[in-house]
């Protein structure tokens, strides 16, 4: 029932509930379908991995490599304008903007399985549109808001289950204990 809620809301927010139009562009669109691809792709596929070898050392090794790619490939070291200051810029907005955050989520999919984690994480388009809001200024039509509603409450209800579905196994061992 979450997940429904879940795309309820992004349908909502993408379509303003009009089957026959978009409310965003069709490079948003595009791109937000690609990126979800990935994303989900991101979840499920590496938990071998992660099993076998550990978290901290496939999101380390996968950042390095894909570092060295996109250092080939862009030649940003041939740069004339490059200096420690922007060198050192961009080793803190790797660390801290990607490396830390991306542990920290393969983590809480160790704790929490794909599905719930994937869940929570749709709360990142309202955390973005609230920002937009108090730092832009957008506006956003009741069916926005009902789309965020949805999603948020989506997340809510997996909380929800999960608490019961804890308070249900405590109180089964309690009841087995002599």
């Amino acid at each position: 029932m979450s997940v429904i809620c879940a795309f309820a809301g992004i349908f909502l927010i993408a379509t303003h509930g009009r089957l026959n139009s978009l409310a965003i562009s069709f490079p948003a669109l595009f791109w937000g379908l690609i990126s979800a691809v990935c994303f989900t792709i991101y979840c499920l596929y590496p938990q071998k991995l992660y099993n076998s070898y550990g978290l901290v050392n496939v999101i380390g090794w996968a950042s390095l490599f894909a570092s060295i790619i996109l250092l080939l490939v862009t030649r940003t070291f041939t740069f004339p304008h490059m200096n420690i200051q922007i060198l050192t810029a961009s080793l803190a907005v790797a660390i801290v903007g990607s490396l830390i955050p991306f542990t920290i989520y393969g983590i809480g999919i160790s704790i929490l399985g794909s599905v719930k984690a994937s869940l929570f994480v749709t709360v990142e388009p309202v955390t973005s549109a609230l920002l937009t809001w108090l730092v832009l200024g957008t506006k956003f039509s009741g069916m926005d808001l009902a789309g965020f509603l949805l999603i948020l409450g989506s997340i809510q209800m997996v909380a929800i289950q999960t608490f019961r579905n804890e308070k249900a196994i405590i109180q089964a061992e309690q009841t087995r204990l002599p």
